[in-house]
């Protein structure tokens, strides 16, 4: 239910910014009173038109990766968080009547450098993996596997890169290890420097690398059988958060 919530924000978020696009190139023109026309009114040039608004660039599917992935990832972080802080503490090594005991309290502890780093790590992530993946389609590699695998890569070491000193800091904060976020980020600079904010960056990307690519692939393969139910171009919000619930992972 949380995937397809997530799912469904990113598809009304990107697709108001994808549609706002073109009424910002006309909206100069329509407060003077004029519409601008099409250099001809021939199906041809219409067609072309329409083309090349239904193609976004690169540029475009940056930006509109930026905004989906700050929106989904904001809603995540609101709704996952309580239990992400139960399995943090349910990790810990300790007497378990006492463990069960602090499992819920504070359920929002850490929710700071989570939503402070994990919103524009999202965003960089979704608008990186479709940029490249823009960008391998005019290089010619046609291949929605590799292209995928390669957008996906590229996507997770801009991910983890703002992602990772942040999520040191909230599992302190989930622990209990940590009271204050700023000093605990203090306190970890003086004992380990900047490689201390980075450890088990290796481990996170070796965990997200293929689950991601998996949970893409699956994604686009959803995607085009639901175009081809429903003879339309683009998904609807509500197919998308379908497609976007049976390919996550629980």
């Amino acid at each position: 239910a949380a995937a397809m919530l997530l799912i469904a924000a990113m598809a009304v978020s990107r697709r108001s910014f994808l549609t706002a696009l073109p009424a910002a190139a006309i909206a100069p023109h329509a407060a003077r009173g004029v519409v601008p026309l099409l250099p001809s009114q021939t199906p041809r040039a219409t067609s072309t038109v329409a083309a090349a608004v239904g193609a976004p660039s690169a540029a475009v599917e940056f930006w509109s990766g930026l905004l989906a992935g700050a929106v989904q990832k904001t809603v995540k972080e609101l709704a996952l968080h309580p239990l992400d802080t139960a399995k943090a503490r349910l990790q810990l090594a300790g007497p378990r009547r006492k463990l069960l005991a602090e499992l819920f309290r504070a359920p929002y502890a850490g929710l700071g450098p989570a939503i402070a780093s994990g919103a524009p790590a999202a965003s960089t992530f979704f608008a990186v993996k479709d940029a490249v993946k823009t960008q391998c389609l005019a290089a010619g590699i046609s291949d929605t596997t590799a292209s995928t695998f390669i957008s996906v890569a590229g996507a997770n070491v801009a991910y983890w890169g703002i992602k990772n000193p942040a999520e040191v800091l909230k599992v302190r904060r989930q622990a209990g290890t940590a009271g204050d976020t700023l000093e605990a980020a203090r306190a970890l600079w003086r004992a380990e420097g900047l490689r201390g904010f980075y450890v088990g960056s290796v481990a996170n990307f070796a965990y997200a690398f293929p689950v991601d690519s998996a949970k893409f692939l699956l994604y686009e393969a959803i995607k085009l059988q639901l175009r081809a139910r429903s003879g339309q171009d683009k998904l609807s919000p509500v197919e998308s958060a379908i497609g976007g619930g049976v390919s996550t992972p629980p």
